[in-house]
């Protein structure tokens, strides 16, 4: 290891440290920035240097087929189970989106709608 490399990793592990003292305290960020004498703006930024340090290692855990799209064939025409026709086809819901897909929707529009919604 490099010395530029270990004296990133004790920063890195120095800040997790002040980051947990703040969490245990049960104070709020600026009353425990206050009361250690830590500008907020050098504490949101140690908090943003650990979460980048830690999103490479969470997003190798993903496999690829967990972010692929699924190609799913929509029938030509949906009868409910009253004989009634249903507006759509299919009824997904993902967190608080509810998409309801109509017969005939383009797979690029529907593409771009389900990169969006995987996005928040």
């Amino acid at each position: 290891m490099k010395i530029s490399e270990a004296k990133q990793a004790y920063r890195l592990q120095e800040r997790m440290r002040v980051l947990q003292e703040q969490r245990e305290s049960g104070l709020t960020v600026r009353a425990w920035c206050a009361a250690n004498r830590v500008k907020e703006s050098n504490f949101y930024y140690w908090l943003r240097e650990v979460r980048k340090a830690a999103l490479p290692a969470s997003e190798s855990k993903r496999s690829e087929a967990e972010n692929a799209l699924v190609r799913i064939e929509l029938p030509e025409r949906v009868t409910s189970c009253i004989g009634r026709r249903d507006a759509s086809a299919i009824r997904l819901q993902y967190k608080e989106a509810i998409l309801d897909i109509a017969p005939g929707t383009r797979s690029e529009d529907l593409t771009i709608v389900l990169k969006a919604l995987g996005s928040t």
